[in-house]
């Protein structure tokens, strides 16, 4: 018989790989670069954090600007797949890239 404390944490593993597979998927299919082999959070690249950042709030995503985690990487943003569901991994990459091509037609990439 499983320990229901073990079996409990694997379903959070589980549900974890997955949300984070589908968003590296998802962000894959649109060309958008995305690092995350592990863990909850994704890094993703961009030319300027606070327009990407607001930009996705705008579409009811909260993600956190890269530069307080980062050392000697260039600006991204961090985006937690905590509670990500693998069917909303799709829409988040889609606004992603709508944000995108409006943050280089606003500031110029």
């Amino acid at each position: 018989m499983r320990d229901p404390q073990w079996q409990a944490d694997l379903d959070g593993r589980l549900l974890l790989t997955s949300g984070r597979n589908a968003l590296l998927r998802a962000f894959g299919d649109r060309a958008i670069e995305a690092h995350g082999a592990s863990g909850m959070n994704l890094w993703v690249p961009v030319r300027d954090e606070s327009a990407a950042v607001n930009g996705l709030r705008s579409y009811g995503w909260w993600v956190a600007a890269g530069a307080r985690f980062r050392l000697a990487s260039g600006p991204g943003l961090r985006i937690s797949v905590a509670d990500l569901e693998p069917a909303d991994a799709v829409r988040l990459a889609s606004d992603f890239a709508a944000v995108l091509g409006e943050s280089e037609a606003t500031y110029g990439g």
